[in-house]
């Protein structure tokens, strides 16, 4: 059973990653939503792990946005400031629900 929970665990990370990259259809969000509904506890461990790669996604997301305003001029404060608050609080909300 531990295996398959794994499994299942690592699907939902792959889903996630594939979302914030924009590679997912409303389809497969849809099935993946109806998914976490039938399973949605995760053991305290992948939990853990699962915040663990959100901490560092949204880091890495906020030193990109940051990289690019100071490397570009494409890039205006107001939207980098407004960028940065969205990715902080989408993170909040991540890790809120994790805790």
């Amino acid at each position: 059973m531990a295996n398959a929970d794994s499994q299942e665990f690592k699907e939902a990370i792959t889903f996630d990653l594939r979302s914030q990259n924009g590679h997912t259809t409303l389809r497969q969000f849809l099935s993946e939503w109806r998914r976490m509904v039938q399973h949605p506890d995760y053991t305290a461990d992948q939990m853990r792990e699962l915040m663990a790669i959100y901490r560092h996604v949204f880091q890495a997301e906020r030193n990109y946005v940051e990289q690019q305003y100071n490397a570009t001029a494409g890039l205006s404060e107001d939207s980098f400031n407004q960028l940065y608050r969205e990715i902080t609080m989408a993170e909040m909300v991540v890790l809120e629900y994790g805790a």
